[in-house]
């Protein structure tokens, strides 16, 4: 019986993985449309919303957990309980490699990227990178504006987001996130290419790792 069983289970096994499509996104799909398992940059967004209004992220791996998970990087540049941001399909080096991370985590440029990587950075990094208290601010400033309209979030362009804020944030506070932005850059740009798990994702060794989320 148990013989009769394993055959059965090999015979049907192809028909059944046939039927379903495994997005480059990380994604799911069965035959009839149904999405089994979403992609990581809607996983990534959703524990970072829930990492934002100060709820304990489950179901995505999160910084300073005493655990290093390959696929995932940013344990020594965000504080305590971030979510880690998913590599698992990043390609290409410096502004590339950049706009890769941010498109696997759902973001619209590798602007976006790391104002948020910036406003949740550890104590730590900061020191690092010399980021000051008023650029902290200013980007944290506009980190908030991000979390309350979705549609700023989803800008692509940072000078046309800016021009969106005309109203709400001064000419001086914009200006200081652009030179911001700009004098970090080059440090989180090293940083992310120092990193093992990266260069390791970015050169096609963990493309094929399903990390458990």
């Amino acid at each position: 019986m148990k013989i009769i069983l394993i055959i059965l289970f090999l015979f049907l096994q192809p028909k059944f993985s046939d039927a379903l499509t495994f997005k480059r996104d990380g994604s799911v799909v069965s035959s009839s449309g149904v999405i089994l398992k979403k992609s990581n940059a809607e996983k990534y967004q959703k524990a970072l919303e829930l990492f934002n209004i100060g709820q304990d992220v489950e179901d995505w791996p999160i910084s300073n957990n005493n655990r290093k998970y390959r696929g995932y990087f940013g344990e020594t540049m965000l504080r305590k309980g971030a979510p880690l941001f998913s590599i698992g399909k990043v390609s290409g080096s410096g502004d590339k490699l950049l706009e890769s991370i941010a498109k696997n985590n759902g973001f619209a440029s590798e602007d976006i990227f790391q104002i948020v990587l910036v406003a949740n950075s550890s104590k730590e990094f900061q020191s690092k990178n010399n980021i000051s208290k008023d650029t902290l601010n200013a980007i944290d400033n506009i980190y908030q504006m991000l979390q309350s309209d979705p549609n700023l979030a989803s800008t692509p362009d940072l000078e046309v987001m800016l021009k969106d804020l005309n109203s709400v944030m001064s000419k001086q506070a914009q200006k200081s996130i652009r030179d911001s932005l700009r004098s970090i850059k080059d440090s989180v740009k090293s940083e992310v290419e120092q990193d093992s798990s990266v260069a390791e994702a970015s050169e096609g060794g963990a493309g094929s790792y399903d990390y458990g989320y």
